[in-house]
């Protein structure tokens, strides 16, 4: 999530199962279930200085990509996937270094569901009768993260790095 140029990303975990559906000779369609942590830590003027207010914001997401796989040598393959994705709010949290009274419930102000887009690259690599995938994904949201009262119009933005074993 990025809301300003002053704000940081927060790094956070990604678990997922994928399946992989092979559709002709080099072209696949991969779909995945994703415990998502996403959020943004900013710096924020107060009456009595400033103070850092983190954004900590998990999914569950359901990618469906479409890609093109293709040989690279005897034992490892190239991947490129491009699709959207939904994405399910399971619990939004807003906390400060320091108290502030006026600080709103983030949950209330969240949409229960973002759609985004998702291009990505990665290899499999064989090794001893497993494939190990390593992949690299670019995530855009599309749809305003805040309901409109809130005035805000955040939209989530990143990039993950993924390591897994195929089975």
């Amino acid at each position: 999530m990025r809301l300003s140029s002053e704000s940081d990303r927060r790094t956070g975990w990604t678990l997922a199962g994928t399946a992989r559906i092979p559709l002709a000779h080099r072209f696949i369609l991969q779909s995945s279930a994703a415990y998502v942590q996403k959020g943004a830590r900013r710096r924020q003027s107060t009456p009595n200085g400033s103070t850092t207010v983190t954004m900590q914001v998990n999914y569950i997401e359901f990618p469906l990509m479409v890609g093109a796989r293709w040989p690279m040598g005897a034992d490892i393959a190239g991947r490129v996937l491009v699709g959207p994705a939904i994405g399910f709010n399971m619990s939004a949290e807003q906390t400060a270094d320091h108290s502030l009274s006026d600080m709103p419930t983030l949950r209330d102000q969240m949409r229960r569901t973002e759609v985004s887009a998702m291009l990505g690259a990665g290899l499999d690599i064989d090794i001893n009768y497993q494939t190990i995938m390593v992949d690299a994904r670019y995530h855009r949201g599309l749809t305003a993260l805040l309901d409109a009262s809130a005035g805000d119009s955040l939209q989530n933005q990143g990039v993950s790095v993924t390591l897994g074993v195929v089975f």
